[in-house]
């Protein structure tokens, strides 16, 4: 098995147990939906999704599986909390939201998911990381 880094989700290359041209077509479909930022849109699911994509929710899940080595919830909430951790890196005006807002900005409609999410992949708090982000920002200046 090869990892091959793509975005900040590895993709893994393993012979699949869906037919080759479902393959190449959901790789495309994903590689759009991940490049135009339609993981954003609140309540995303599988089953959404796959019907957007002409598939069943099934096919849809074992490429995600099988490609990203996570389970479709888990896939989306990544993608979510990598773009907001990537907006308040790069737009100081992101550090001037409330947390809800941020969840919301990113798809997630709980402010509690929200930041159990964030602390779990960042392994630190979204209040702890924007005061960071706002003490470094002092220094900058």
């Amino acid at each position: 098995m090869q990892i091959v880094e793509e975005n900040q989700i590895p993709y893994v290359r393993v012979k699949s147990e869906l037919p080759d041209e479902l393959v190449e077509n959901l790789t495309l479909k994903v590689q759009n939906f991940e490049d135009k930022k339609q993981f954003l849109e609140a309540g995303m699911t599988a089953a959404k999704l796959a019907a957007r994509f002409k598939t069943n929710p099934t096919y849809l899940s074992t490429f995600i599986h099988e490609r990203k080595g996570l389970n479709f919830s888990t896939y989306i909430t990544q993608l979510r909390i990598e773009y907001i951790t990537q907006q308040l890196n790069s737009d100081k005006d992101y550090l001037k939201y409330t947390i809800q807002a941020l969840a919301e900005m990113c798809g997630i409609a709980s402010r509690n998911n929200f930041t159990d999410h964030f602390k779990r992949i960042n392994g630190i708090g979204v209040g702890d990381f924007i005061k960071m982000k706002l003490k470094d920002n002092e220094r900058e200046q």
